[in-house]
């Protein structure tokens, strides 16, 4: 395709964008001017958000309230729940649309849970207990930062695989817990809030004339004023919200948003209003029916010369475009360039990391640490400022060839056979020419290169020694081995720190440039407290 026909197009997507928004805009004004409600119904409209936001609102403040009691991280990390029960219990005596107080060991594991029976809260056995790792609420909450509470979408309750019946729409609140001293990632809180209840109090705001709908991400009803027509996603019927069930209601509907503006066109954007729920509020068919009268969009549009103005300026701005196209070109396309190039860089040390992290989950952070030490090194040898930040940006990739060598090497728990090790030898080169066709950097490819090689020259591939060999090479050399030397290896258990240490200075002069391995031992304190404590796989 030419960059003339690519032009056009673009010229076409700028024409039909710009007469899109100037459509809706018109569209806006008109439905606005003809619909005009009374600041009653937009009121009553507006309290029943208001309600579910106020109720969210004191959902959340009671559940953060517990979660910030010292007993419930003692409680998780003791695994002594009396307390916490009794407590717990009290509340949801005293408050009947709490169906569900249970807390979660870091793993999605319940570890204790009260739950609502006839009115009387009743904790669980162990045998009770559920692994929720897999349901989708505990996923998010997982990926909440610590002290932010989590709001799942109101859905029905499920418990052991199964809708819980009578149905029962529930809407969970939750919140991490850390450990007090430590701040350690103990487990979380939850609470289950029964909102059936709430539901059918916010229709009794609105007056006679006015039907309510609830309706979330999943096009299902969660208020509604047939009872019959709730829940059907969960409950695989086709029952569901769609758009021309209310279409003949276009000039009926009401939307509103946080200014407790009302709107009646079908245009305007409906505002979540419960978790990602939307709040829809129609007239009932048979009320102001002379507001109904549907005006056809296209005579609107043709009969204001607004619209045509619209539409000569952008093809005037379309053609003055073409004037500096080539200018425009050139400087896009160079954009382009340096935007793949990082684009490449990001992708490369994605890659890399995955690997780490799905053949070893212990040391799945070993690139990070690596390019951290090695700014660290590179800081303190007084490198230039550039090739301190090239440094730390490409050191993360000094193992990169290892992408093409095989799991079973990489994993071997044993130590390699000749055969295996000049294959495991052979990633540095794999490594180097793969980013020598992506011309990233030659910081870069001299780390990939050089990482392998000794100060006494007995090193690999190129058996060059001293200062031939690049001083970014030589920092992660010296870095990349001390992390290894502290990490648990399939081959190996992880070193404490002061054998590490006594390991690197024994290479002085061998394996590592004498200079850096004194700037190491000036720098211990830093290796040290930079570098997580060894720890032993489980079982």
């Amino acid at each position: 395709m030419s960059r003339l026909s690519l032009y056009l197009i673009a010229s076409a997507l700028f024409i039909g964008v710009v007469m899109g928004l100037t459509s809706m805009s018109l569209l806006s004004q008109h439905n606005a001017a003809v619909n005009q409600l009374s600041s009653s119904v937009a009121k009553r409209a507006a309290a029943v958000a208001a309600l579910i936001k106020h109720t969210e609102t004191q959902h959340r403040q009671e559940l953060e309230y517990f979660a910030e009691l010292s007993m419930v991280p003692k409680a998780l990390d003791s695994g002594n729940y009396e307390v916490v029960a009794e407590l717990l219990s009290k509340l949801m005596q005293s408050k009947s649309t709490v169906v569900q107080t249970r807390l979660f060991n870091p793993e999605g594991q319940e570890v204790f849970k009260l739950v609502n029976r006839a009115g009387v809260p009743v904790r669980l056995t162990n045998i009770e207990l559920q692994d929720k790792s897999q349901r989708y609420y505990f996923k998010q909450l997982s990926s909440t930062a610590i002290g932010n509470s989590y709001l799942s979408p109101v859905d029905l309750n499920v418990d052991y695989g199964v809708i819980e019946r009578p149905y029962r729409p529930v809407m969970r609140i939750a919140q991490k817990i850390r450990h007090l001293d430590s701040g350690q990632y103990l487990g979380s809180l939850m609470f289950n809030y029964d909102v059936k209840q709430e539901l059918r109090q916010l229709a009794s705001l609105l007056p006679e004339q006015l039907r309510f709908y609830i309706v979330d991400e999943r096009q299902q009803f969660l208020a509604h004023p047939n009872s019959a027509s709730l829940y059907c996603a969960e409950l695989s019927c086709d029952d569901l919200f769609i758009e021309s069930q209310v279409q003949r209601l276009a000039h009926q509907r009401v939307y509103f948003d946080d200014s407790l503006a009302a709107e009646i066109n079908l245009d305007s954007p409906v505002q979540p209003v419960m978790m990602g729920a939307q709040l829809i509020v129609a007239y009932q068919h048979n009320y102001l029916p002379h507001l109904t009268q549907s005006i056809s969009n296209f005579g609107v549009l043709t009969r204001s010369y607004q619209w045509w103005a619209a539409l000569l300026v952008a093809s005037l701005v379309c053609l003055v475009g073409c004037y500096s196209y080539q200018h425009l070109q050139n400087r896009i396309e160079e954009r382009l360039q340096k935007a793949k190039m990082h684009k490449v860089l990001e992708g490369v040390t994605e890659m890399l990391e995955r690997l780490h992290e799905n053949d070893d989950a212990v040391t799945g952070s070993h690139v990070q640490r690596v390019a951290d030490y090695s700014r660290l090194m590179a800081e303190h040898v007084g490198l230039d400022k550039q090739l301190v930040e090239d440094i730390h940006q490409f050191a993360s990739l000094h193992d990169i060839g290892k992408i093409s060598t095989p799991d079973a090497i990489l994993g071997k728990p044993g130590k390699l056979d000749a055969q295996e090790w000049e294959v495991m030898k052979q990633h540095v080169d794999n490594g180097y020419q793969l980013l020598r066709e992506f011309e990233l950097s030659p910081v870069a490819e001299n780390i990939v290169r050089g990482h392998h090689e000794r100060w006494d020259g007995q090193g690999y591939p190129q058996k060059i020694a001293g200062e031939e060999i690049p001083i970014e090479a030589r920092i992660v050399s010296l870095v990349d081995c001390f992390d290894a030397l502290m990490s648990e290896r399939p081959y190996k258990p992880a070193f404490s720190f002061e054998k590490s240490k006594e390991i690197i200075n024994d290479l002085s002069g061998k394996a590592f440039d004498p200079y850096l391995v004194k700037m190491f031992n000036f720098l211990e304190a830093d290796f040290r407290n930079s570098h997580p404590s060894p720890k032993t796989k489980s079982g």
